[in-house]
């Protein structure tokens, strides 16, 4: 993304010049012609090179105009002649883009072999197709040197997509959370889209601010499985560059979730599976004798649902199956509760008790002290309704737990913050305040959080000490690159 690009650039400040012999250097210069910069800052760039390029004397070089393609020059006069167009065509290069990665990827390919290799890139950062960050450890695997000097971009009011963020992989119907970054160089009013095909999933009219603007939605994607591609376009007036205004990314859709429904009251059985079928659930209802014994069968199901089904209505087999399932295999369980299997007895000692949260032992005696720490996903997958039940969810325990126990709250995204720091209870109005102010925003990485509960615990001297987890579990990391039309 052009933040991550422009840090790059900015590390660069210092200007980097080539003094040493140039003997066995090989030298590629990557320069931006792009739309996007400016032709005096293009003509600037190319003495700059010249002067570097004198100066240093490699025994080897060459010249690499890139926009949306790339071509590779011997001589810097090439360089000085190229032909520049503002759509594809035969022998020129194309400025309606800025493919970082494609033009890296080609002075890769330009390097003398047996030389020590160095990449020196001139842009202005704001790469729209292509993903420069795919190149890294290429470049570090093979020992290129990389050097990055900033250029110029055109003085305008420009307005793009950037990038758009959203999960990996939705459910058919399923409403799930897109956040579109469009990227301004002033302010000015704006209409923000999300389209699927011809079909328009989301519109909203925005006041975009200079720089990086984040616009989140709630989309569904009904019928359609398999892989589908998201559209995000933005339109401002006065615009001067239409070619960057869209950005397309690629999903996988799932065909509706199958659920295995087992109903301890049959004739009750009507009103949750309604519900569940209401809501795009694919349900099959059936009798506790009915739950199959075989693990293959119950892959067939992305969760199965117990609802008060007494434990001598399931053999051992049964439970055993339902325990592998679970574990092993990753499928969704949920145990609703009744008279039939809570309280004193239920499924202690079972193998069902082996794969819950909690257990069926009655504990009579409370401890005198908790130390309890809420780990809460605020990333851009928890929007919408999502993150609003998750802070409720938060604040649920304070009206359980004693003044002199022990709470905190760690949200996190990318990164991870104490938006309520370790401390005891008593304050609650403070406590619940503070977790109402979590909003929603960026990628996922659970561990530092959990990691940092874990050394905060760890010194803490209360008799219990609980770690809960609130999280949909969707990283929307390792995403295979974003492209733009």
């Amino acid at each position: 993304v052009r933040s991550v690009i422009i840090a790059l650039i900015t590390v660069s400040l210092m200007q980097p010049v080539l003094y040493r012999s140039g003997a066995w250097e090989s030298i590629v210069y990557l320069l931006d012609v792009s739309e996007s910069v400016s032709p005096p800052a293009i003509q600037s760039a190319i003495q700059w090179i010249q002067q570097t390029n004198n100066l240093g004397h490699p025994d080897h070089s060459r010249f690499v105009p890139f926009a949306a393609n790339s071509t590779v020059f011997e001589t810097l006069e090439q360089l000085k002649v190229v032909e520049v167009a503002t759509e594809s065509s035969r022998g020129s290069i194309d400025q309606s883009a800025t493919d970082i990665e494609g033009a890296i990827d080609t002075a890769i390919r330009s390097f003398a072999p047996h030389h020590l290799k160095r990449l020196v890139l001139i842009s202005d950062g704001n790469e729209n197709s292509g993903h420069m960050l795919n190149m890294l450890s290429r470049l570090k695997s093979e020992n290129i040197h990389l050097y990055t000097v900033p250029i110029q971009a055109r003085t305008n009011r420009d307005v793009w997509v950037e990038n758009i963020m959203a999960p990996a992989d939705v459910t058919a119907e399923e409403l799930f959370p897109v956040e579109v970054h469009v990227y301004s160089q002033g302010e000015t009013a704006a209409e923000v889209q999300i389209h699927y095909g011809d079909k328009t999933l989301g519109s909203r009219k925005v006041q975009l601010i200079r720089g990086l603007n984040r616009i989140a939605f709630d989309a569904s994607i009904k019928d359609d499985a398999g892989p589908v591609t998201l559209e995000a376009e933005v339109k401002a007036p006065g615009d001067p560059f239409a070619d960057n205004n869209k950005f397309r990314l690629s999903l996988v859709v799932e065909g509706r979730p199958k659920i295995l429904y087992v109903e301890g009251h049959p004739q009750s059985a009507k009103y949750l599976q309604t519900a569940l079928t209401n809501e795009g659930l694919n349900v099959n209802s059936v009798a506790p004798g009915m739950i199959p014994t075989s693990v293959e069968q119950l892959d067939a199901y992305d969760v199965l649902l117990l609802s008060d089904v007494p434990r001598a209505s399931l053999s051992e087999e049964q439970m055993r199956s339902l325990a592998t399932y679970v574990r092993d295999l990753g499928g969704g369980f949920i145990l609703a509760g009744g008279e039939n299997n809570y309280g004193e007895g239920g499924y202690a000692k079972t193998a069902i008790e082996e794969v819950l949260p909690v257990t069926f032992e009655a504990k009579k005696e409370k401890p005198d002290s908790v130390a309890m720490i809420m780990v809460l996903d605020k990333s851009g997958s928890m929007g919408g309704q999502k993150i609003e039940m998750t802070k409720e969810a938060a604040k649920a325990p304070l009206a359980l737990l004693k003044d002199t126990d022990s709470f905190g709250v760690v949200a996190f995204d990318y990164n991870f913050y104490w938006p309520v720091k370790f401390q005891t209870v008593s304050n609650r109005s403070a406590i619940t305040q503070a977790i109402s102010t979590i909003i929603a925003g960026g990628e996922t990485n659970i561990y530092p959080a959990l990691r940092e509960d874990y050394i905060q615990l760890a010194g803490a001297s209360t008799q219990v000490k609980h770690v809960i987890l609130l999280s949909d579990g969707r990283s929307w990391q390792n995403r295979k690159s974003p492209s733009r039309p």
